[in-house]
């Protein structure tokens, strides 16, 4: 039997070929230098956060062999391990929190995702790297030894300020660097959990506010180069590990929405605990807040004398929940307690992050929500797994208010398709009570006690309103495809500095355009001015249509990093109607808020 490639002429395989090379060289043509040099920062990013995050898991590993002498999980080594070794353990590293402040003259600021919202908003995606390398060692040590928060926080805040040494070493603009650091912070949480879609949408909602489609591309490349890198370099697999749950019946689907709900008080409740706990601490002399990291610790090693689960993240106490061999008693006790030493810790100065521990009193509020349910509607409920699972969607939806992002993170940690129908309608559930409760989520509250004021981005009204047509400028310059170089480079002569001339046909059909920078590699060659022609030296052009709004017009605008965009009708043939220059709508704004 022949093969595909024998099968296929030659010349048409050659054209397949040409045409691929052709549009790939086309878009990096259309790429200003600039910007080809923040596409390769991009992927780099995702290297750098990938390979950090490996590393970290490994330091971490090694850490806890040290302080709990002993080989497995943290649950496996803190329950071997004597009473005393886990009270001493967990002060022990509040101790080496303090010392490492005196050393490095750093502040211990607890959780550091709302300092990466504050560095990307607020001072232009600049972020110091010695402070996350700092903060990143002391967080896995704390961790590894018995603190009551998440590993992500250092992997988040090493791919951030990664991300923006490298960005400022490159001199990119302000504008990418906000992008970049966005990118390195994706490209963290997305090798720590081995979700590179759920921290793409992450790193979009959380730390950029929207999910604009000019921002998918970056951080998506540099979620997926973090991946590939970590699963390279650790063994692939969900983080959870998880038995197969499905929807058995759709009567089942208004207790899905009653857990929803319920765990949208318990975010706001957690949120809250946090922001009480942070003001409090505070209100203490400076001296004595020095030493509240080891206060922290020491009521972390006191309650992990009797619930060894509340130390670390709590992955092992989760998947047990998971696949339902967690003890009724545990799943009760265990949320309230986890909740309020993870507040403690974050609040006092132990460096971490609360992602994990809001995955834990999810899970396990899920827990008790799906024993109950099992013990009232046992044909309803056959298993109470499938709650476990949509608690933590929820309450990381009710706690971040990045709903899409919670869904799809959990799909991709735990594999599981069969509930996620109820899990995506618990999230919004979750998030819409949380807001309703308090506005701020578990990021943006502490800058708010800052007051630190994030931008809000809107899309005015009268944008969405007004169509392209209103602004439509119909003096463009233009010419034909046949028109010779020699006259093509007089026209160019006479335009304004940084104006386009236009290639139409005879029918009016917007064919192309003609840029200074297009035009002048075309005459570095010394061509014979008498055989070129205007359609030789013309490129692609990205034109709007007289149909859009102007916020959509803005948005392409600002993508193509143009201050002008040909306007066109699509129901006449893509007939060349004008430009739309971007500060005539910026004069309509203004008009539009001096009227208002």
């Amino acid at each position: 039997m022949p093969t595909f490639s024998e099968m296929v002429p030659a010349a048409p395989r050659t054209r397949l070929a040409r045409v691929f090379h052709d549009t790939l060289s086309g878009y990096l043509r259309e790429l200003s230098p600039h910007s080809r040099r923040f596409w390769v920062l991009v992927p780099l990013t995702g290297l750098v956060a990938g390979v950090g995050a490996v590393a970290a898991v490994e330091f971490m590993n090694f850490v806890q062999t040290i302080a709990w002498h002993g080989k497995g999980s943290l649950l496996d080594v803190t329950q071997a391990a004597a009473w005393w070794r886990r009270l001493l353990v967990p002060i022990l590293a509040g101790v080496i929190i303090i010392l490492a402040g005196f050393v490095v003259h750093q502040k211990s600021e607890g959780h550091g995702t709302s300092e990466i919202l504050e560095s990307i908003w607020v001072r232009s995606g600049r972020v110091r790297l010695r402070s996350a390398l700092t903060g990143g060692f002391l967080t896995l040590v704390a961790v590894a030894m018995g603190a009551s928060v998440g590993r992500e926080g250092a992997l988040i805040y090493f791919g951030a300020a990664s991300a923006s040494w490298i960005g400022r070493r490159a001199n990119v603009d302000a504008d990418q660097l906000k992008l970049l650091v966005a990118c390195g912070t994706s490209a963290g949480i997305a090798a720590a959990y081995n979700t590179p879609i759920g921290g793409a949408l992450f790193g979009l909602e959380v730390f950029l506010g929207g999910l604009a489609l000019e921002l998918y591309g970056p951080i998506i490349f540099a979620t997926v180069t973090a991946t590939l890198v970590s699963r390279t370099l650790m063994q692939d697999h969900p983080s959870y590990v998880i038995p197969p749950y499905k929807l058995e019946h759709a009567s089942e689907l208004p207790l899905y929405l009653l857990l929803g709900a319920i765990v949208g008080v318990v975010s706001a409740v957690f949120v809250r605990t946090v922001e009480t706990t942070a003001r409090w601490s505070q209100t203490v002399p400076a001296r004595v807040r020095r030493l509240l990291p080891v206060a922290a610790l020491a009521l972390v090693g006191v309650g992990g004398i009797a619930y060894p689960q509340l130390f670390g993240n709590g992955y092992d106490t989760v998947n047990q929940a998971l696949v339902g061999t967690l003890p009724l008693g545990l799943i009760l006790a265990l949320p309230l307690l986890k909740m309020v030493l993870s507040a403690l810790c974050a609040s006092f100065g132990v460096p971490g992050g609360l992602f994990t521990p809001s995955l834990f009193v999810g899970a396990l509020t899920g827990a008790a929500f799906g024993a109950g349910a099992h013990y009232l509607f046992p044909n309803l409920v056959p298993s109470p797994g499938g709650y476990v699972l949509v608690g933590m969607a929820a309450i990381l939806a009710g706690s971040t208010h990045a709903t899409m992002a919670a869904a799809l993170m959990l799909f991709e940690m735990t594999g599981s398709y069969g509930v996620i129908l109820p899990l995506l309608a618990a999230c919004v559930v979750s998030a819409v009570v949380s807001r309703a409760i308090t506005s701020e989520s578990i990021y943006t509250a502490p800058l708010k006690r800052k007051g630190v004021v994030l931008p809000r981005i809107t899309r005015p009204a009268w944008m969405q309103r007004t169509g392209v047509a209103s602004l439509v400028r119909a003096d463009a310059p233009k010419v034909a495809p046949s028109t010779r170089l020699e006259d093509v480079v007089l026209h160019m002569s006479m335009l304004p500095e940084g104006d386009d001339l236009f290639v139409v046909s005879d029918g009016g059909e917007l064919l192309g355009v003609i840029s200074l920078d297009s035009l002048r590699e075309v005459l570095a060659d010394l061509p014979d001015l008498g055989l070129v022609v205007a359609a030789d030296v013309m490129e692609r052009a990205g034109a709007v249509s007289v149909d859009a709004s102007l916020w959509e017009a803005t948005r392409r605008a600002l993508a193509a990093e143009s201050t002008r965009l040909p306007v066109v009708s699509p129901r006449d043939n893509n007939r060349f109607l004008g430009t739309l220059a971007i500060p005539d709508v910026l004069a309509a704004a203004r008009r539009s808020d001096t009227n208002s």
